[in-house]
């Protein structure tokens, strides 16, 4: 049984763009896997968890936003870890909360990052170059440190 599903984009990371995305999820894929959804609190990642969930997942929610992560995780029988994907510490907590709950990791959704008016009116303006830096190390950089 397959089950389709299309999401469209309007932001992705740094490049604004309008795309639309057909994402297949067969069913028996994600039975009884564990996944680990960065950002997983709402949006994008929040829809992901819900999608891995329904499917059969055992998804841990590693976010900053802590009363909006621990509902969905309650909704969806996972779990949440406070993460912030800048710290370390906070990456390798929610790594080892997500074995020391189901003793492996499947998959690995890299989602979190910083987005929207606020990322794209600080790269117009005339913000000092250091936070630009921020920017682009929370969207890029962070994604390749969880895989490290």
């Amino acid at each position: 049984m397959k089950i389709c599903y299309t999401i469209d984009i309007f932001i992705f990371k740094i490049i604004l763009i309008s795309i639309e995305l057909d994402v297949c999820v067969h069913v028996t894929r994600l039975i009884n896997k564990v996944v680990v959804v960065t950002g997983g609190a709402r949006g994008i990642g929040g829809a992901t968890a819900k999608l891995m969930a329904e499917n059969g997942a055992h998804v841990v929610i590693a976010d900053i936003l802590d009363e909006l992560g621990i509902n969905l995780a309650n909704s969806i029988n996972g779990r949440y870890v406070h993460c912030d994907v800048s710290v370390e510490s906070d990456v390798e907590a929610a790594i080892q909360f997500a074995i020391t709950w189901k003793g492996k990791i499947d998959i690995l959704y890299n989602n979190a990052g910083i987005g929207g008016t606020f990322l794209f009116g600080a790269w117009r303006s005339n913000v000092p170059g250091r936070r630009n830096r921020s920017y682009l190390y929370m969207n890029t950089y962070m994604d390749m440190y969880i895989h490290i």
